[in-house]
């Protein structure tokens, strides 16, 4: 199934890796049923509140050095991108939880 260019995954994900696409389309849009209203509102709440928010605790809690938060910031991120399907993003934000819980920073 592909999008139309005025989806909101059309344009996401610019800076990722060569070839390696920023979401599963296919499993996103199963997830919310082909529903675009849905997904729009999803990546809207993503990109205008919850990721800019646990991104600047993430950098706060590294800043800081301080494992908890980063663990913490990192969990509720890798939920996030779990949800929005984005592979390599919810990876690396797996990665800082697995370090805020360990105590690497």
């Amino acid at each position: 199934m592909s999008l139309p260019d005025s989806d909101p995954l059309a344009s996401a994900g610019n800076q990722r890796p060569p070839g390696e696409p920023a979401f599963d389309r296919d499993a996103l849009l199963e997830s919310v049923d082909g529903d675009l209203t849905l997904l729009r509102r999803a990546i809207h709440l993503f990109a205008n509140s919850d990721g800019p928010r646990l991104i600047s605790a993430l950098a706060e809690g590294a800043k800081n050095r301080d494992p908890q938060a980063v663990e913490s910031a990192g969990h509720s991120l890798t939920g996030l991108l779990g949800e929005l399907r984005a592979g390599r993003s919810f990876e690396l934000a797996r990665s800082l939880e697995t370090m805020g819980r360990s105590g690497r920073l």
